[in-house]
């Protein structure tokens, strides 16, 4: 984003604070320093080297700063600074928040981030529930939502103590808001998507409760905060499925089953046809007449499990149906997305020819450049890697092949639509007895034009089925010695899991226009997703994780052998 699509109008001697904070002041002397140390500053590592005040309009005793930030490398960013100026520190900021402190005068006032301010708090709280706007050169416009009426006055709010990229505030035990710190110009998905979801009867969701935005001449508005209704839980998903997973270890390792049979099961090639069901056992397809009865290690092959049910004992059956659950919530938040053919915004649109095509060459391109990492940084890596580095080397013709099958599949039809965009594990709530879905921002790393862009949904199935398999693997990381005995379990678990999953969201999804009408077309589709998916989890875990890197090279080899 380029922080000049705002012209600042401020005269550089313009008094923005009193007594003498000018608009050059905080440019040359303040701004450095606080933003360069604030914990949500994203750019410490890029060099920044100038800082402009944009626009500062006022909301209560405060004013909002939009601060362009210009990088070394050319980029540019611009984020939120809300100050505020005290004749002395009366509230104990210097104390309680040392790190809110931006400036401090000779006479003993203090110029801090108004959020640690009650009265601030509360002047945001009203502007984003009951609507209105600051204006000026600059104008602050507050979006409301469905408000209850006990929740039309300011609650009692706390400043949530946590270290992230946005600043997050609790009114009462019922409202969470969200102050955004880096802004981008253009409708924020995560406000745009829950309101909507609101809107049309979507409860599986935070419910929205009201926005704020920026608007000045010139540019299109920025949501600088999110008011939310909060959503008591149990924790994330993640965490719910991280529980279950030592449980599931504990019991297959105490009790010695063999897993050796299903060393390469993998989730990939799990969509159920009337014609071929998901078969594991001995690799021939083959199972015996006890192949339902879990056997100890040793025992003969026709006791061993050959069917992913056969294991829904040891997996959890209890487990299993909340996998289902999350399976139909997920399909409901497609289908809600999908639902309104009057909203440009929201409509479905045919994922054509330039879709497909530039799928295909995506895989192709991070294909390239993955196997490009792995090759110069293989022999950095842990050696108990090193089988699994070659085979991917090996097997890395079929990264293009299933690009190529992709790019050629003219008969491939189906819709696109909003999505999640970022979906997995930890962006689900488990509420005890159901699920919560959040965060609709989208991937941090893509620019909000692309986070906005209509995907076909099952882009998110497979970012679900990738998180999964990540939990089996991170859970098994944690067993020490018995890692290596637990991982096919863990393939086997992920295969389970993700077959629940599925079965689920296309049931609940069936007839839809963004699912496939042909089997061999969803599973091809699907493919490409997971696969996409797993080379991008390469990278990331190469460049900050290596040590992580076995578990996306399982999920390719897996996707690889099931294509």
């Amino acid at each position: 984003m380029n922080s000049e699509a705002i012209s600042s109008s401020l005269d550089p001697g313009a008094e923005i604070f009193p007594p003498g904070i000018t608009r050059q002041k905080l440019e040359q002397e303040i701004l450095p320093g606080y933003i360069g140390r604030a914990r949500w500053f994203g750019g410490k590592a890029r060099h920044p080297k100038g800082f402009t005040v944009l626009a500062a309009p006022a909301l209560g005793n405060a004013k909002m700063l939009l601060v362009g930030v210009d990088y070394a490398d050319g980029a540019a960013e611009t984020y939120l600074v809300p100050l505020q100026m005290a004749a002395a520190d009366t509230l104990g900021i210097g104390e309680k928040h040392p790190q809110a402190v931006a400036a401090r005068t000779s006479e003993g006032g203090i110029l801090f981030d108004a959020i640690h301010d009650e009265a601030f708090r509360a002047a945001l709280y009203s502007l984003a529930m009951a609507g209105g706007s600051q204006t000026g050169s600059a104008e602050l416009v507050g979006l409301p939502g469905h408000v209850p009426p006990e929740l039309a006055e300011p609650q009692p709010s706390r400043v949530l103590a946590v270290e992230q990229s946005n600043s997050s505030v609790v009114y009462g035990d019922r409202i969470f808001l969200k102050l955004y710190r880096r802004l981008e110009e253009g409708m924020n998905p995560d406000a745009e998507i829950l309101r909507f979801l609101s809107d049309h009867g979507f409860t599986h969701a935070p419910p929205y409760f009201g926005a704020v935005e920026f608007r000045a001449d010139g540019s299109r508005p920025r949501v600088i905060a999110l008011a939310l209704g909060m959503v008591s839980h149990e924790g994330d998903a993640w965490t719910f499925a991280l529980a279950e997973l030592d449980k599931y270890y504990a019991r297959v390792l105490a009790e010695g089953f063999d897993a050796s049979p299903f060393a390469g099961v993998s989730p990939p090639g799990l969509i159920p046809t009337r014609e071929r069901d998901l078969e594991l056992g001995d690799g021939s397809g083959s199972q015996g007449p006890d192949s339902q009865r879990p056997a100890t290690a040793g025992g003969p092959a026709s006791q061993r499990p050959a069917t992913v049910e056969a294991f829904a004992s040891l997996v959890g059956n209890e487990f299993l149906a909340r996998v289902r659950q999350l399976g139909v919530r997920t399909g409901e938040l497609h289908l809600a997305l999908a639902s309104d053919d009057r909203d440009s915004e929201f409509t479905s649109e045919p994922f054509g020819e330039n879709e497909r095509l530039a799928l295909a060459l995506a895989i192709r391109t991070e294909g390239k450049r993955v196997m490009d990492l792995l090759e110069k940084r293989r022999d950095a890596l842990p050696a108990e890697l090193n089988e699994a580095v070659a085979s991917l080397m090996e097997a890395a013709r079929g990264i293009d092949e299933t690009a190529e099958r992709l790019a050629a599949a003219t008969h491939l039809a189906t819709d696109r639509t909003r999505t999640h965009g970022d979906y997995h594990l930890g962006q689900v709530l488990n509420t005890g007895n159901d699920f919560i879905i959040l965060d609709f921002e989208g991937e941090p790393a893509r620019t909000l034009a692309e986070r906005r862009l209509k995907r076909s949904p099952l882009r998110d199935v497979a970012g679900m089925l990738r998180s999964f398999h990540y939990a089996a693997h991170s859970a098994a990381s944690k067993l020490g010695a018995q890692r290596a005995s637990a991982e096919p379990f863990g393939e086997l678990w992920a295969a389970t899991v993700n077959r629940a999953f599925l079965e689920a969201w296309l049931s609940k999804t069936a007839g839809a226009p963004f699912v496939p009408s042909r089997t061999a077309d969803l599973a091809q589709l699907l493919e490409a997703f997971l696969l996409e998916k797993a080379l991008y989890e390469i990278a990331y875990e190469l460049n900050n994780r290596p040590t992580w890197v076995g578990i996306p090279l399982r999920g390719i080899l897996g996707i690889l052998r099931a294509g």
